[in-house]
C-alpha cells in the first residue's frame, strides 16, 4: 500500500470523524460537536465571562428530512450531536470574547495592574511577552483596537 494525497475541497481542514457533513452550511451556520450529556446545557444562553453580556445558546442540527440528530461515537462510548448557531452570532461572541483579551493587554501596555496586589503585581505579561505580541512594548503610545460588536439589549419587562 502507498501513501494516498487527500483532496479536501480548498480551504477546508480535514476534522476527521468531527468533519461537518457536506449539507451543513456554514455560511449561515457556525458548529459545534457536544458530548450527549451536554447537550441541554449548551441550549441555554451563553454567558460571555468579563463582559456583562450573554448569547443565544445552540440548536440541535437536523438536517430536512432526518428525525434523528447528526452524531458521531468517539471513544469510550461518548457520543457527540451536532449542534449550530446562526454565524453572525457566534462572529460576535468571537468579537466580544476577543475584547477582553484586548482590554487586558492594553491595560498592561498602559501599565495598569490587574492583580489585587498591586505593588507585588508582576504584570500579566512579561514586558518580553509584550514587546512580542504585535510589535507592541510598554513604551509604544498604541494600543490593541477593539472589534466592533453589534449588541442587542434585553427588553425590559412591563
Amino acid at each position: 500500500m502507498a501513501l494516498e494525497v487527500l483532496k479536501n475541497p480548498s480551504g477546508s481542514v480535514d476534522a476527521g470523524m468531527f468533519n461537518l457533513p457536506p449539507d451543513f452550511d456554514t455560511t449561515r451556520y457556525a458548529a459545534e460537536w457536544v458530548l450527549e450529556q451536554n447537550v441541554e446545557f449548551k441550549k441555554q444562553r451563553q454567558v460571555l465571562p468579563g463582559t456583562g453580556m450573554t448569547a443565544d445558546g445552540w440548536e440541535v442540527w437536523k438536517p430536512e428530512g432526518r428525525k434523528n440528530p447528526y452524531t458521531v461515537s468517539g471513544s469510550g462510548n461518548k457520543k457527540f450531536v451536532l449542534m449550530c448557531r446562526p454565524a453572525e452570532i457566534q462572529r460576535q461572541v468571537n468579537a466580544v470574547l476577543g475584547n477582553v483579551s484586548k482590554k487586558l493587554i492594553n491595560r498592561e501596555l498602559r501599565g495598569e495592574t490587574i492583580a489585587a496586589d498591586a505593588p507585588a503585581d508582576p504584570g500579566m505579561l512579561t514586558d518580553q511577552r509584550l514587546s512580542a505580541v504585535a510589535g507592541h512594548s510598554q513604551a509604544s503610545d498604541s494600543e490593541f483596537q477593539l472589534n466592533r460588536v453589534q449588541t442587542v439589549s434585553a427588553a425590559t419587562p412591563t
